[in-house]
């Protein structure tokens, strides 16, 4: 019942008689126990009840408690009426029974409030204020009032902070309103552990009930710099063979820290990473636990059987989570077991011979240059040219593309590049110079110095071509039967060129033929004749006297001259040829 609304609690005394009506009054006298005190903390309307002569079995007799406000902070109280004696009857079960007066609205309260100024610097031994208010409806307050304190949060007291009390006590005649402080100080431990919080709450109150708020919090600031962490590879060990070859990276902490350490890392480098690719890794992620200051990863290599350069991996540090990174890159090198393909140079099957312009004879105006290996890698070959001999880039030639690299795709096994004449209308001075094409460098195999050649011909100066007789330049007499019946034609020049040279012949004289008419006085067994490159004479056609029966032919004439020819010009025609009868 409550003791502010002078609550009322009744109390009944029930009676049970075998024979019914009683034939003697019964008397109940009542006593009282508990916390309570009768008369100041409640009234009993009496101490006595009587049941007359008469009375039947289930009648009742009643008793009413009425509490009394005394407007004091003392609690809740119990109050117990018990059957103490009886006359004419025995005491029955229950004989006794209780009520709890509750003391509302008259005991104080207390709150942690104002909330106490946060954060605090770790390294400053920072110092929090925590203060517990009293609240009282009665003031000043009667009786003291303790107040016990808990402790919680992520900071651990003692080693973290330190607390000046866990209970504060305002005591009796202490006014509403008052205030007890209790001093939180920040311990710096130099460890690394991020920002804590120290949480106090009100545990436990006595003569007062918990107010809100019943806790704060404040925040400790670890302004304790975190160690620097860097990369090495254990034991200096920075090769790695291809075929499975292992190195250890390494990540050092400065000084240990109460907190795990998580250090990212990043790849770079020629080499590539992943399954099928150069080289594995165990983790992309190293952990220091906390207390310790090194943590690895491994790097396998993964042998691809493939000839290629060593290749590089580069180790760096992407992010780090409670340490701050450190140095630059560490480099791996995978050591390529397979031996490079060795580059060569040739024509791709074309002309070692071209021309300034085709002649309008189709002659080929372009070389094409095939840098080639033997078998295919798994890599682009890029092939750097250089360019010698007597014929100048640029002035007796060019290149289709505006670039000196042939490149051999991985998977390939060859690569080309047109390298078209240029036609310059002058007159160079020599009939054929040289385009000297070699192997300047190479990535991702071998073969620096290799080279292939072509000559380029200048129009302009395309030599004459002569023709002689038995190798002379006389006239010549034949027989119209043999002995000496035959003479020998051939074309000459010079000085030997680097193409061929194509002469057709014309006929003239007092003679008929060539051919194999009847009539004819000679034939011949060709008339086309060919100075060979790097020739100065030309095969031979045989002219061979015909006897035609006929008396007194006199000498008849052959005048032979040049009708076309190709790749030169008309020199001097050959001597005249006579057939003596």
């Amino acid at each position: 019942i409550l003791e502010s609304a002078a609550g009322v609690a009744t109390f009944t005394a029930t009676l049970t008689a075998a024979v019914s009506p009683i034939v003697a009054p019964v008397t109940v006298n009542l006593g009282v126990s508990g916390t309570a005190d009768l008369d100041s903390d409640y009234s009993l309307s009496a101490l006595q009840v009587v049941f007359p002569a008469g009375t039947a079995t289930g009648a009742t007799r009643t008793v009413t408690l009425t509490a009394v406000n005394d407007n004091e902070t003392e609690g809740p109280e119990t109050a117990t009426v018990t059957i103490a004696s009886v006359t004419n009857a025995t005491i029955g079960a229950p004989s006794s029974q209780s009520v709890t007066i509750t003391d509302d609205g008259s005991q104080p309260s207390v709150a942690l409030t104002p909330a106490p100024a946060s954060p605090i610097l770790e390294s400053a031994a920072g110092v929090a204020t925590f203060t517990a208010t009293l609240t009282a409806a009665v003031s000043p307050i009667v009786a003291p009032v303790t107040v016990n304190l808990g402790v919680s949060g992520t900071a651990d007291l003692n080693s973290d902070y330190t607390l000046s009390a866990l209970q504060v006590v305002f005591p009796a005649g202490t006014a509403t309103a008052a205030t007890q402080t209790v001093t939180l100080t920040a311990v710096d431990d130099r460890a690394t552990e991020g920002d804590e919080t120290a949480t106090v709450t009100i545990a436990s109150v006595t003569n007062a009930t918990i107010g809100a708020p019943s806790s704060q919090s404040v925040t400790i600031t670890d302004d304790s710099l975190d160690p620097t962490v860097s990369l090495s590879f254990v034991g200096g060990v920075s090769t790695l063979a291809e075929n499975g070859g292992t190195v250890t990276v390494r990540a050092t902490l400065s000084a240990a820290t109460t907190r795990d350490v998580t250090v990212n890392l990043v790849f770079s480098g020629t080499a590539d990473q992943g399954a099928g690719a150069d080289y594995t890794v165990s983790s992309s992620q190293i952990t220091i636990l906390a207390g310790a200051t090194t943590g690895d990863v491994t790097i396998t290599g993964v042998n691809d059987n493939c000839a290629e350069v060593d290749e590089t991996i580069q180790v760096g540090i992407g992010s780090a989570t409670n340490a701050t990174p450190a140095g630059g890159l560490v480099t791996a090198t995978i050591v390529d077991d397979d031996i490079p393909p060795s580059v060569l140079l040739d024509l791709n099957g074309g002309p070692a011979t071209i021309f300034e312009n085709n002649g309008g004879v189709g002659n080929p105006t372009q070389a094409t240059v095939r840098a080639f290996i033997t078998v295919p890698v798994c890599m682009d070959v890029v092939v750097e040219l250089a360019f010698g001999g007597t014929a100048e880039i640029g002035t007796d030639y060019t290149l289709a593309v505006f670039d000196n690299r042939i490149f051999i795709p991985a998977g390939a096994t060859e690569g080309t590049l047109d390298m078209p004449a240029i036609d310059d209308l002058a007159v160079d001075g020599a009939v054929c110079e040289t385009a000297v094409i070699s192997i300047a460098s190479v990535v991702n195999g071998t073969g620096v110095g290799n080279s292939t050649t072509f000559n380029i011909v200048d129009v302009q100066s395309l030599p004459a071509v002569d023709l002689l007789v038995n190798a002379a330049a006389v006239p010549v007499n034949v027989n119209e039967v043999a002995p000496g019946n035959t003479a020998a034609i051939t074309a000459v020049i010079a000085a030997p060129v680097c193409f061929d040279i194509t002469v057709t012949l014309a006929f003239a004289g007092t003679a008929t033929g060539p051919g194999s008419a009847p009539g004819d006085d000679y034939d011949l067994d060709t008339t086309t004749l060919v100075i060979t490159a790097g020739n100065t004479t030309s095969n031979t056609a045989t002219l061979t006297a015909v006897d035609d029966g006929a008396l007194n032919d006199g000498g008849e004439t052959v005048d032979i001259t040049i009708n076309t020819v190709t790749n030169g010009t008309v020199g001097a025609a050959a001597p005249q040829i006579t057939i003596n009868d």
